[in-house]
């Protein structure tokens, strides 16, 4: 009986603290439900992110799922809005699921702001969103308000910070970013996180009487450090003109309202913000312009056989499209334009833009396509061979001799009157260089011809012949009558 009670009164003991210990999961519970905000509650631009805790139903089956240090969390999601602050752009919302990073979304779908519609400038908005402004954490405190410390204390704002600093760090698009960490004991923890964009002013520009087109100029983001040096804003290099006035040349961008001048590669200042706002002094340049005095430029052929370009009228370090080639010569290919004839000044491609300050003239360069081989006598008396004429680089068979040289017969052609050069045999092949060649004839003297010495020596070796002769015959015959 004492070991049935004693058995009696364990099980109610377990029972009641079971009891008690499942009150306490119930309540909290419903406490961490009522905490979690709904979309409808959510204060606009509210810089603390919301966090919220819910416990494990069978947490009392594994104790040590009441442990957690330094946890990230394990549910909720980061969103992200338009400047209003209200409407969220859905494509871009990061469901967290215990991830140790997150990567942030580009800003496509994000509104850019216009405030000069239709007036002519550049663009199309005066501010664009260039990075995400997003809320930081109650570092040190409790995951929800309703909480103990113990049970849920935020350790870490991770890349996003602490709310105690006052500043919400900004965001470059593709940034890793970490998630804050909590400990305490409950087995999982959610954040509900919100971004919102930052937008960089826009540098327009107005023809101001002219025509053509330019893109606006915009801050590259890549190098800059968004939330110290660049928080506020950052400098933007001017860009080179591409509006034409005829009759005008253009001297500068003056800025409106200013009226200060600034020169193409200047570097205004353009403001960050994630309120944009319509400027009283708007980054918005107009071309400055000065009447211009009128030039000739005129294209030489240059040695083409046909063709024309007509003469280009324009103005005075006014740029100009420089004329495509119009001219033809064959056998050669053109090259480009040049203030030379040789080629040796200022070299020009076709659509090339230029600012001259006088009457110019533009000479055709060309390369020629073809080459000659020139075939050399080198001595010879009589005969010849053609020219033969070959694209350059190809390959042809070098010419047989038609030249004759008394008493020599011929040998070879080569490269050199001297026979040092590069020889080559008829029929041989030959690659036709650049600035094409001659080849010389090399003559063997015929073997057994007596020297053409001519004229007076000839006549003094025949008559000492002769009397050479007449000595031996008279000679012959006196020995003969003596026998």
């Amino acid at each position: 009986m004492r070991n049935h009670a004693a058995t009696c009164s364990l099980r109610l003991l377990v029972s009641l603290c079971m009891m008690s210990l499942s009150l306490g999961m119930v309540v909290p519970a419903a406490i961490a439900q009522d905490s979690q905000p709904s979309d409808m509650a959510e204060t606009m631009r509210d810089p603390t992110a919301r966090t919220g805790i819910e416990q494990d139903q069978n947490i009392h089956d594994d104790i040590s799922l009441m442990l957690v240090n330094n946890q990230y969390p394990t549910n909720g999601w980061l969103k992200f809005y338009q400047k209003d602050a209200a409407t969220e752009i859905s494509s871009k919302q990061i469901n967290v699921s215990s991830q140790s990073s997150y990567t942030m979304p580009d800003m496509s779908g994000v509104n850019g702001i216009d405030y000069h519609y239709g007036q002519g400038y550049s663009g199309t908005y005066d501010w664009i969103p260039i990075a995400w402004k997003s809320q930081n954490f109650n570092v040190g405190g409790p995951c929800d308000a309703a909480w103990s410390l113990s049970v849920c204390r935020i350790t870490d704002g991770g890349s996003f910070g602490a709310a105690s600093s006052g500043v919400n760090n900004y965001f470059k698009p593709g940034d890793r970013v970490t998630p804050p960490t909590a400990s305490g004991s409950s087995s999982w923890w959610a954040i509900y996180h919100k971004s919102f964009p930052v937008f960089s002013q826009v540098v327009r520009y107005n023809a101001n009487g002219g025509t053509g087109s330019m893109s606006p100029s915009i801050p590259n983001i890549s190098n800059l450090d968004l939330n110290n040096a660049n928080r506020y804003g950052a400098y933007v290099t001017l860009s080179q003109n591409k509006f034409t006035r005829a009759g005008y040349k253009f001297v500068g961008w003056e800025r409106e309202v200013t009226g200060t001048v600034f020169q193409p590669g200047d570097t205004p200042y353009v403001s960050f913000t994630d309120s944009p706002y319509d400027d009283n002094w708007p980054p918005i340049f107009k071309a400055k312009w000065e009447k211009a005095e009128p030039i000739t430029i005129r294209y030489d052929g240059n040695g083409a056989a046909s063709g024309s370009v007509g003469d280009q009228q324009s103005y005075k370090d006014q740029e100009t499209e420089i004329e495509t080639n119009g001219f033809a010569w064959p056998e050669h290919e053109f090259q480009g334009w040049n203030t030379k004839k040789d080629g040796t000044g200022t070299a020009y491609q076709p659509g090339d833009r230029q600012a001259f300050s006088a009457d110019t003239t533009l000479y055709a360069q060309w390369k020629t396509l073809n080459a000659t081989i020139h075939y050399d006598g080198n001595g010879a008396t009589s005969g010849s061979v053609g020219d033969q004429t070959g694209a350059i680089g190809s390959t042809v068979k070098a010419s047989g001799n038609g030249f004759l040289r008394e008493s020599y017969m011929f040998k070879q052609w080569n490269t050199k009157k001297d026979g040092a050069g590069v020889a080559y045999q008829p029929g041989s092949d030959i690659t036709v260089p650049e600035s094409g060649m001659t080849l010389y004839a090399i003559w063997t003297p015929v073997a057994g011809t007596l020297p053409a010495t001519g004229g007076i020596g000839l006549a003094l070796a025949l008559i000492a012949c002769s009397a050479g002769v007449l000595v031996s015959v008279t000679v012959f015959m006196i020995r003969r009558r003596r026998a």
